[in-house]
């Protein structure tokens, strides 16, 4: 975690998963969204390097071992406006329509960009 820090990665938390293997959780601080894309880039080349530097092994894989609770990669994201969130609602899972249409329009625009920092499938273990 330190080194994200040296590196300009402003960390809000980190702890270990409930999954076995050393999964762990590292916390990101809200940005705007170039510099959190960026950051992201950061955050996997320093965790990647930091664990080689250990002789051990890092992995973004969403379940890396078989029949375990798995830590993939997930987001959060809102939208303000004069400090008031636009995304609760009534809709489903107590959500505005404009809360539905960013999710619905963030994975099409992002589903390929996504694809950068998912493992290939044949990877993931099932379970």
């Amino acid at each position: 975690m330190l080194a994200l820090l040296e590196c300009g990665v402003e960390v809000e938390a980190q702890h270990h998963e409930v999954a076995t293997a050393g999964q762990c959780e590292i916390d990101m601080k809200t940005g705007r969204c170039c510099e959190t894309a960026d950051n992201l880039l950061r955050y996997k080349y320093v965790v990647k390097n930091v664990a080689t530097r250990h002789g051990k092994t890092a992995t973004f894989m969403p379940k890396p071992v078989w029949n375990d609770n798995g830590s993939g990669l997930h987001l959060h994201f809102s939208l303000w406006k004069k400090g008031e969130p636009l995304f609760p609602g009534s809709g489903y899972g107590g959500l505005s329509p404009m809360a539905l249409y960013a999710i619905r329009r963030h994975f099409e625009a992002l589903g390929s960009a996504l694809c950068v920092f998912a493992a290939p499938p044949r990877t993931a273990t099932s379970g």
